[in-house]
C-alpha cells in the first residue's frame, strides 16, 4: 500500500503567501473543500463551495499558518497549499497593498455615492414628469368626458331638430295639399262667378233688345 503522506506528495503543489489568491480549474461539478478554515473561496467567503466546471478563486487568510493546506474535490484530494512563513517585510509590503486597494475602495464607493445622488436626482425628475404626466392625463380626462357631454347634447339636439324638421315637412305637405285644393275651388269658382255672370249679361242683353223693340 502506498504510504498516504507520499500521495500527497505526487499532488499538485502551489506556494504561497497569506493574502494570496490563487485559481484552481476543475473539469466537471464539485464540492470543494478546504481542511484549514483560513483558506476559503471568495464566492462562497467560506471553505467549502459548490462550484460547476471552470476556474475557482482560493484565498489564503492574512492569518493563515505556515504549513501544507489541502484541498478537495468531492472528498478527493486535489491539490495542495504551501502556505510559507509571513516574514516582517512580506507583512509590510502587504499592509501597504492593502491601504492602496482600501483607499481603491474609498475612491470607488465615493463615485458610487455621486452615481447614487445623480440616480436618486435623476429619479425625483422622472418622478415629478410623472406626476405632471398624471395629472395632465386627468385634467385630459375630464376635458374629455365634457366634450363627450357636449356631444352628446348636440346629438340630442340634433335628433330634436331633425324631428321637428320632419314633422314641419309633413304641415308643409298639407298646407301645400290645402292650398292645392283651395286654388282648384277657387279656379271653379271663378268659373262659376263668369258663368253667372255672362247668364246675367246675356239676359240683360236680350231684355234690352225686346224692350226697344216693342
Amino acid at each position: 500500500m502506498i504510504p498516504a503522506v507520499l500521495i500527497l506528495l505526487t499532488l499538485a503543489t502551489m506556494q504561497a503567501h497569506p493574502g494570496d489568491v490563487l485559481n484552481i480549474t476543475i473539469t466537471d461539478s464539485a464540492v470543494l473543500s478546504v481542511n484549514d478554515s483560513c483558506v476559503y473561496f471568495p464566492e462562497s467567503m467560506a471553505s467549502t463551495l459548490n462550484a460547476d466546471a471552470g476556474t475557482h478563486e482560493v484565498k489564503v487568510g492574512i492569518n493563515c499558518s505556515a504549513g501544507v493546506k489541502e484541498i478537495k474535490a468531492n472528498g478527493e484530494s486535489l491539490m495542495l497549499i504551501d502556505v510559507q512563513e509571513a516574514g516582517s517585510s512580506y507583512i509590510v509590503n502587504y499592509a501597504a497593498k492593502m491601504e492602496r486597494q482600501n483607499l481603491a475602495l474609498q475612491k470607488e464607493v465615493k463615485n458610487l455615492k455621486l452615481q447614487l445622488e445623480k440616480l436618486g436626482e435623476k429619479l425625483n425628475e422622472l418622478k415629478t414628469r410623472y406626476e405632471e404626466s398624471e395629472r395632465q392625463k386627468g385634467l385630459l380626462e375630464v376635458e374629455n368626458n365634457l366634450l363627450k357631454d357636449q356631444i352628446k347634447s348636440l346629438e340630442d339636439k340634433l335628433n330634436r331638430t331633425q324631428k321637428e324638421l320632419k314633422e314641419k315637412k309633413g304641415t308643409l305637405s298639407v298646407l301645400q295639399t290645402e292650398l292645392q285644393s283651395m286654388n282648384e275651388q277657387s279656379q271653379i269658382y271663378r268659373l262659376a262667378t263668369f258663368f253667372i255672370l255672362s247668364l246675367f249679361v246675356g239676359s240683360y242683353a236680350a231684355l234690352l233688345y225686346v224692350s226697344r223693340k216693342e
